[in-house]
């Protein structure tokens, strides 16, 4: 092998190796997919073991409403009347389209949507994303702006050396800990003046 070759498979395998070392960073994103299983039998009530064309939307209410989202998939397989489609595998899902109350439209073939539409409920992912804006149960809100302006009578527990809104203790000094690097000492000091 020539150089030439030497360098072009060393490129290549420097590319394979930056696509494993991604694939984690995007396995542990969150879906916007969502799985969807349902069952399906004829007017008698028998399963159906057939390929069918279907069409799943997302509605703002129970009956009428506006549409958010709509997606073909055909054929779909039924076996024993079970089916299983991934919506948003083709039109993505948005989360504002999720935002409120929501409804799954479900129509096969050229019939009529079928009634009632299903109230989507919460799946694992959505029910920890609904923590993403909270704190320990907190909403946002219960915390100050840091724009915010504090007055010492408002701080309660506040610490003796405090009290007085001046660090009695001085800051971080060689005397206090010889191995802390001096630029972080001036940086301590300064702040310990801010009370």
């Amino acid at each position: 092998m020539n150089l030439l070759e030497n360098q072009k498979l060393v490129g290549l395998a420097l590319g394979i190796l930056l696509v494993l070392v991604m694939m984690p960073c995007t396995v542990l994103a969150v879906p916007q997919e969502i799985n969807y299983q349902g069952y399906l039998t004829d007017a008698e009530g028998n399963p159906l073991n057939d390929s069918v064309a279907m069409t799943f939307s997302i509605w703002d209410a129970p009956s009428a409403g506006t549409q958010l989202w709509s997606e073909n998939h055909e054929p779909v397989m039924l076996t024993e009347g079970v089916f299983n489609v991934v919506l948003g595998s083709s039109v993505p899902i948005t989360a504002a389209m999720l935002d409120g109350e929501r409804y799954l439209g479900i129509t096969v073939g050229i019939d009529a949507e079928m009634v009632p539409r299903l109230c989507m409920t919460a799946a694992p992912y959505a029910m920890k994303a609904a923590d993403a804006d909270a704190l320990e149960g907190l909403g946002s809100a219960e915390f100050a702006r840091s724009s915010h302006g504090q007055s010492w009578t408002e701080i309660t527990s506040i610490p003796a050396r405090f009290a007085d809104g001046d660090d009695d203790t001085g800051g971080i000094t060689e005397e206090v800990d010889p191995t802390v690097p001096a630029s972080v000492k001036e940086r301590s000091c300064i702040l310990g003046r801010i009370f």
